[in-house]
């Protein structure tokens, strides 16, 4: 049975899509982290998210906590 050991890559957050060419740019920024993962022999396994909560600090007006999503690209490799 072959082992993997997997790395885990913040994808990139608070993409504003206004037109075609902003889409492009998206897809390109998420192709070029694949890319350089696969250079280093990562092979893309998916995408997940997971979500932070924020307590605020006691001088704050913020809600009791705030949180946020983020992704991460998946990668794996053989040991």
């Amino acid at each position: 049975m072959e082992r993997y050991e997997y790395r885990c890559v913040n994808a990139p957050t608070g993409i504003v899509v206004r037109k075609e060419p902003d889409r492009d740019q998206a897809i390109k920024a998420y192709e070029n982290i694949i890319n350089q993962e696969a250079a280093e022999g990562w092979e893309y396994v998916g995408m997940d998210s997971y979500t932070t909560h924020i307590k605020p600090g006691c001088f704050t007006l913020a809600p009791a906590q705030t949180q946020e999503t983020h992704r991460m690209l998946v990668f794996k490799r053989p040991k």
